[in-house]
């Protein structure tokens, strides 16, 4: 019922870690950037001093993403402050604006796993579908082929997902053509594998 309070309690107790949380929570309450990233900043001479290095380092990168944003929305005109990073970054991908979203995986040091994830969604959900290929074939993925097929067959795009059929290692195909549908096809290959388990599978799937 009252945070500052609540704040002043727990700065008189050397309850740091808690007090830091108080300020992070109160930063969404400055309107201006960089009253925020000032609030922030106390918040991480709070964790710095409750000697927490994780809540240090996730602050910093949050001043430095609020600032980040604030800069592509006065470049490209559109809302960008308090999404994610995740969510930036998939919003550059989906706008085309590639080149930046690279800059921010760099900058943000965003694992190539990840990376690859929120790229492949943007670009199913744009219906990039040879962008997409294309993505899929520029280094050894660090996601599995039975990603492209498993989103193509999200977005009703069966015929895209088929293309990376014979890309996917042969333990999940079957799995993969019936996420897309085509139980006739996963019951002759799980036939063919001589796989049990596999036919069983297919099987339960054909009631839905």
């Amino acid at each position: 019922q009252n945070p500052k309070l609540l704040e002043d309690l727990y700065y008189q107790e050397d309850n740091f870690i808690e007090e830091g949380n108080c300020k992070v929570i109160r930063s969404f309450q400055d309107e201006r950037l960089d009253d925020r990233a000032e609030t922030l900043k106390l918040a991480m001479n709070c964790y710095a001093k409750g000697r927490n290095d994780f809540a240090v380092k996730m602050t910093d990168d949050q001043i430095k993403l609020l600032k980040y944003q604030r800069r592509l929305e006065e470049e490209f005109n559109r809302p960008y402050m308090d999404l994610s990073l995740h969510q930036t970054i998939y919003r550059l991908i989906k706008e085309n604006n590639n080149k930046v979203a690279e800059q921010m995986r760099k900058e943000f040091k965003v694992p190539d796993k990840r990376y690859w994830w929120i790229r492949i969604q943007a670009l199913a959900e744009s219906g990039e579908w040879a962008e997409l290929d294309k993505f899929s074939r520029t280094k050894k993925p660090p996601i599995g082929m039975e990603a492209f097929v498993e989103l193509c067959a999200k977005h009703d795009n069966v015929s895209e997902a088929m293309k990376y059929m014979p890309r996917v290692p042969p333990e999940l195909k079957v799995k993969c053509l019936v996420k897309v549908g085509n139980k006739k096809l996963a019951a002759d290959t799980a036939f063919d594998n001589k796989n049990e388990e596999e036919l069983n599978f297919v099987l339960s799937r054909c009631g839905h």
